[in-house]
């Protein structure tokens, strides 16, 4: 699993993305695989197209490794029951709202029985034209040692948040307070 290390290696070269774009969002098309070539495996790349449709970009192996499929080029909702779908738009919403970062940490149940502990970094990323739609993502999985796959898809069954941190990048943050209540009831 990844360690505080590698999260503020990536947190690191965003900012360092940001400086070279003079203080604002990095745009996407900065983004060099080679310079977190090591991180890879745990990356991914978010497009909010629309409010309910989260165009997965790029998914490191690791991650695909979790989920059990390849997940590059679904809306990432797809994986979740849709029940579940307000928490992620209401993330991405505020992080490209006002652009911000998040650390998040939950506990994922698929639907084959599998749980694991997963934890995140999420950073804005903006367009050529400057619309900050995407996230630059650090996603960290730990399986659960006492669970067992029992078949069946790979589906996220249900999620609880244990803690979600709103990160001011230079732009601020939205109410914090307020996000995380809101997030807080939409993953219970």
């Amino acid at each position: 699993m990844l360690q505080q290390q590698q999260f503020d290696e990536m947190l690191a070269y965003w900012r360092a993305l940001q400086q070279e774009e003079g203080g604002q969002v990095p745009r996407r098309r900065r983004f060099n695989p080679m310079r977190v070539a090591r991180l890879l495996p745990y990356v991914f790349i978010v497009e909010q197209r629309q409010e309910m449709d989260l165009h997965v970009r790029i998914a490191g192996t690791a991650i695909e490794a979790v989920m059990g499929r390849s997940i590059t080029g679904l809306n990432y909702l797809d994986l979740y029951d849709q029940s579940q779908w307000g928490f992620f738009a209401d993330v991405t919403s505020a992080l490209c709202g006002q652009p911000c970062g998040a650390r998040l940490h939950r506990e994922v149940t698929f639907n084959n029985g599998r749980q694991f502990d997963m934890h995140s970094l999420n950073l804005p990323l903006a367009s050529d034209d400057g619309d900050v739609k995407y996230i630059l993502g650090l996603m960290a999985m730990r399986r659960s040692s006492h669970t067992q796959d029992i078949g069946g898809d790979s589906k996220v069954k249900m999620f609880t948040v244990r803690d979600i941190d709103l990160i001011d990048l230079g732009f601020g943050v939205p109410a914090a307070d307020a996000v995380k209540a809101r997030l807080q009831r939409a993953s219970a």
